[in-house]
């Protein structure tokens, strides 16, 4: 039986997150509520600092500090290189970044990332 998050729950996780939870560490997500939850919480931006895992069987709190440096890391890169991506928890900092930084993308694996520059179109070829 289906059971929708309850204010309670959107309460209890929240306060976890916020005072618990060990920032730029996986946490396993155990329940079904758990992870509807989390993603209500998410979708809703009452948290803008957590990141679901790609096979979302879990998920991370990113520390502001870490954050920051990502961000400006990011910020100063060079157009179309790709970069290593050295740990999931690093991967989850760089998806957080996407929602500030145009441009920004994986490759199918999320092993490497790159900044593309958004102001360049590339003309289109006649067929």
């Amino acid at each position: 039986m289906y059971e929708k998050p309850t204010q309670e729950n959107l309460d209890k996780m929240f306060d976890y997150i916020q005072e618990k939870m060990t920032p730029d560490k996986f946490m396993p997500i155990k329940t079904d509520l758990a992870f509807d939850t989390i993603k209500m919480l998410m979708s809703e931006k009452i948290i803008d600092n957590c990141v679901l895992s790609n096979d979302e069987l879990s998920f991370v709190k990113i520390s502001n500090d870490y954050n920051e440096k990502m961000f400006n890391y990011i910020s100063n890169l060079d157009f179309e290189k790709w970069i290593d991506i050295s740990s999931e928890v690093q991967a989850a900092c760089i998806k957080l970044c996407f929602k500030k930084i145009d441009g920004l993308e994986f490759n199918a694996d999320y092993s490497k990332f790159r900044k593309v520059n958004m102001n360049f179109i590339a003309p289109k070829k006649n067929d």
